[in-house]
């Protein structure tokens, strides 16, 4: 009679990885197929999360640009350094990029005495935030698309 063989699986997970080892007959076989995706997932999240800032001074704003190559992930945020403008002007923000880089450079800027995203099918900046009365949520800042 044939004997049964009994493996164990052990799991290994982190915020970004999951590694299975597979134990059988006191050998440790980690699945090749698995760590093969996880080397690809990795030097993809390289090539994923590179960010080009670009800042502009104007009299009453500054414009920070932004280049995303490919995709980016939300752990990008973690090490983002934006650029530091001078907090007494407004910040413009142009740029593709998901919602939720936006909405992390808007709390990035806070500060500042308003924040506006521009928009090209608008030909502007569109004020989102405000910490003066000059500026309120809504207003147009007339942008030549030359500027960014």
């Amino acid at each position: 009679m044939k004997e049964k063989e009994s493996a164990t699986f052990i799991f290994l997970r982190n915020s970004k990885f999951l590694i299975i080892f597979f134990i059988n007959k006191r050998k440790i076989i980690i699945v090749d197929k698995l760590i093969k995706e996880l080397n690809i997932k990795k030097d993809l999240e390289n090539e994923m999360n590179e960010i080009k800032f670009k800042l502009s001074e104007k009299d009453k704003y500054s414009i920070v640009s932004f280049e995303v190559n490919n995709a980016i992930i939300p752990e990008v945020l973690v090490s983002l350094n934006p650029p530091k403008v001078n907090p007494t002007k407004g910040v413009v923000l142009s740029g593709r990029a998901p919602i939720w880089f936006y909405c992390y450079l808007t709390h990035y800027y806070h500060p500042t005495r308003f924040i506006a995203t521009y928009d090209p099918r608008i030909g502007g900046a569109i004020i989102v935030e405000s910490h003066v009365q000059d500026y309120k949520p809504g207003d147009i800042i007339k942008i030549d698309i030359n500027e960014l």
